[in-house]
């Protein structure tokens, strides 16, 4: 029978955070990696903490990719912070709650959808004028188009801090045709993502999710050539 107990320990939280924890909106995934690094923080009187995703792992039984995933969606949302100088990524709270972005749409005209009309909720006019729908449409902060747009962003933003903040609106209409009209996996394009801000040509030309969309067979071909390369080089492929 578990019978919890503060003076085994306990994490020290603000009332002020706490209030506006209340108003994130976040997946389960996402909250179970926010109290994680509470955990490892305030838990031990720390405001970061050098964290593997082995550690995550264990205390929240997600999957390594998924995780990573994630951690990235809290940091291009400011809410947590990252550090990547050392070997061991350190993380932290970004205890200024201000420059959260909550996920919370003030405009009443977007709905809870994950795609919605601004001027015309009819779905047959949506469908059939794509001029109309780059114009009407808004896409919700936690559907997948403005995830994917944020990951790219922050994996960016990690190599120059300073790269100018894009309509991430506008980056999810891409993202949304690569899966609606060249039938790509949400999958498939975050792990090309990765890829090409990891190759030291590509993550150079790839800044945004047009010059995703546009190279994108491009980039699977050579990311696929690489990956064969590696597989014959460990003997795997004769």
């Amino acid at each position: 029978m578990a019978s919890p107990q503060k003076e085994n320990g306990h994490l020290r939280i603000a009332n002020e955070l706490v209030d506006d924890f209340q108003r994130l909106h976040l997946s389960g995934n996402q909250w179970r990696l926010l109290w994680a690094i509470l955990r490892f923080t305030y838990g031990w009187n720390k405001k970061t903490d050098h964290i593997s995703l082995t550690s995550f792992e264990k205390c929240t039984g997600l999957d390594r990719r998924n995780l990573k995933r994630d951690l990235d969606i809290l940091f291009s949302r400011n809410i947590i912070l990252k550090d990547n100088s050392s070997y061991i990524t350190q993380y932290g709270i970004q205890k200024d709650y201000t420059k959260w972005q909550t996920g919370v749409e003030t405009d009443t005209s977007v709905k809870n959808d994950t795609r919605t009309s601004v001027k015309n909720d009819t779905k047959t006019s949506v469908k059939n004028d794509t001029h109309k729908r780059q114009k009407t449409i808004k896409y919700n902060p936690n559907s997948d188009e403005v995830r994917v747009a944020h990951l790219l962003f922050s994996l960016i933003q990690e190599r120059n801090p300073d790269h100018k903040k894009p309509d991430i609106q506008e980056w999810a209409i891409h993202i949304d045709r690569m899966i609606r009209l060249d039938n790509r996996t949400v999958e498939g394009i975050e792990k090309i993502i990765h890829w090409c801000q990891e190759d030291g040509f590509w993550q150079n030309n790839i800044i945004s999710t047009k010059k995703l969309r546009e190279h994108y067979d491009q980039l699977k071909l050579k990311m696929g050539a690489e990956d064969g390369s590696t597989r014959r080089g460990n003997g795997l492929v004769l």
